[in-house]
């Protein structure tokens, strides 16, 4: 009984690699990240602002069905280390007279062993030239399902800084 028990537990994980092997695929497209925001001390004429956007392939879930739960683009290095990244950086444009800015950064992505999701985090840091910092933030936006392959998706976010 124990051999027959050790055999349907063998071809059960045997089953579960092959499926996971399964979902497993290249996946490549264009995430467009649009960042708009104000800041909370406005910046001067010579003030600047860049902003980066972040792809990684998201961990498969964990045992028991727990999906990883990231608060901040700090908690990605570690989902890095193991699942890959994509990152592009564009200037941001000041707007209203220094209270606020917009940036568009496209993120091209091309992973030969994607998994059924994708994470998006971004940066923004802005600094005036004649010294003050109105700010910096990080975030992550969690997960998406992994979109088709060359299909170009636009994600908007809003921001103070």
């Amino acid at each position: 009984m124990k051999f027959k028990l050790r055999i349907m537990a063998l071809a059960l994980s045997c089953g579960a690699l092959a499926a996971s092997a399964a979902m497993a695929g290249t996946a490549n497209g264009v995430v467009v990240l649009t960042i708009t925001g104000t800041f909370n001390q406005a910046v001067s004429a010579n003030g600047v602002a860049m902003c980066t956007g972040l792809l990684y392939q998201s961990a498969s879930p964990l045992a028991g069905g727990v999906s990883p739960n990231l608060a901040s683009i700090g908690s990605v290095v570690n989902l890095l280390i193991h699942s890959g990244s994509q990152q592009a950086s564009a200037p941001a444009t000041i707007t209203n007279n220094g209270a606020g800015f917009t940036c568009t950064v496209t993120v091209p992505y091309n992973w030969a062993n994607a998994g059924p999701q994708m994470g998006i985090a971004y940066t923004v840091k802005a600094s005036d030239k004649n010294g003050a910092k109105p700010g910096k933030t990080q975030q992550n936006l969690g997960t998406i399902p992994m979109p088709a392959n060359g299909v170009t998706t636009p994600i908007a976010v809003n921001v103070s800084l």
